[in-house]
């Protein structure tokens, strides 16, 4: 590799996911986790692998930050994880209108208690509007073994 961004997210990537109380967690990412990811999507693109990994930490973030359980998931029949994904990525989208829906003032479309309303920058709430439609699929994929 001639890419020192690529050697340096081989060895040393650490990604940083903001939880939605203010707190940061740091995600090491091992070279095994990186080349495993490289192999299953056939991508090397640093940016691509870093983004899969920021999904996946804040999924692993609603697991056990939140406590959001596949058997909670599962119960969200309604599709609420499906409405929240979309609050959160029409959000970061609205980059001229962010401020029109605040922390704990959402639109009409989220489904959930306003205090849930976490919205903080563009990048974030695309990570978190894409871990929870990956909860979704992950739900509906459970739903459909389980028929």
């Amino acid at each position: 590799m001639t890419n020192p961004r690529e050697e340096n997210a081989l060895l040393t990537l650490t990604l940083v996911a903001k939880s939605g109380y203010g707190s940061t967690e740091k995600h090491a990412v091992s070279p095994q986790c990186w080349q495993a990811i490289c192999a299953i999507t056939g991508c090397t693109n640093p940016d691509t692998i870093e983004a899969i990994c920021l999904v996946l930490a804040e999924r692993a973030r609603q697991r056990t930050a939140e406590g959001f359980t596949t058997a909670h998931d599962d119960n969200h029949t309604d599709g609420a994880l499906a409405a929240a994904s979309a609050e959160y990525v029409l959000h970061a989208s609205f980059t001229d209108e962010r401020d029109t829906f605040p922390p704990g003032k959402p639109s009409d479309i989220w489904p959930w208690e306003k205090d849930w309303w976490k919205p903080t920058d563009p990048r974030s709430d695309m990570v978190k509007s894409v871990a929870l439609g990956l909860a979704e699929v992950e739900r509906l994929i459970r739903a459909e073994v389980a028929a």
